[in-house]
């Protein structure tokens, strides 16, 4: 885990180690995209409304399902989820919503501000309440802890394959 790596003075390694198993997973399932996408496509050009419907409602199911003892907190931000969704254009009419004549909202929310705003905000609140670093100590210098996060990966091909693999049926 980088937070708890992080705490111990590893984030270097941490880092590296995420970053180097992120490219080899990500070349994999583009790799394993361009096989699949010749047998997929008559599939997926006969998905319409009520299919995407479907698949609508199986994921709000799911997200009840997997929100444990709270499934009511779970539909909630499954709730907020689909508000942030809908800023931008319509895609049949044109019309902006809740873009308060703002134009930097005609194009949606972009992802990335959204996710970092969303999980790493709350993480640098409580940093800074408690005025002190994640870490007092560091174990390695910056580029030595890379350097160890990369060999970690290495020696780790069969856990990066496996996982690669998983992200890669999944987002498929």
């Amino acid at each position: 885990d980088g937070h708890s790596m992080a705490k111990n003075g590893e984030a270097g390694r941490a880092l590296s180690a995420a970053y180097a198993a992120s490219l080899i997973g990500g070349l994999w399932g583009a790799f394993l995209l361009g096989l699949t996408i010749p047998v997929l496509r008559p599939i997926l050009l006969h998905i319409n409304s009520p299919e995407l419907l479907a698949f609508s409602i199986f994921g709000l199911s799911m997200v009840s399902a997997l929100s444990g003892s709270m499934p009511l907190r779970g539909l909630s931000m499954a709730g907020f989820g689909i508000l942030l969704s809908m800023v931008g254009g319509d895609p049949q009419t044109g019309q902006e919503r809740w873009t308060f004549d703002t134009l930097y909202l005609v194009d949606d929310l972009p992802l990335l501000p959204v996710a970092l705003g969303l999980f790493a905000l709350p993480e640098i609140c409580d940093v800074a309440a408690r005025r002190t670093a994640i870490s007092d100590t560091s174990k390695y210098e910056l580029t030595e802890g890379m350097l160890v996060g990369l060999r970690d990966v290495i020696k780790n091909w069969w856990l990066v394959a496996k996982c690669g693999s998983l992200g890669a049926m999944i987002g498929a």
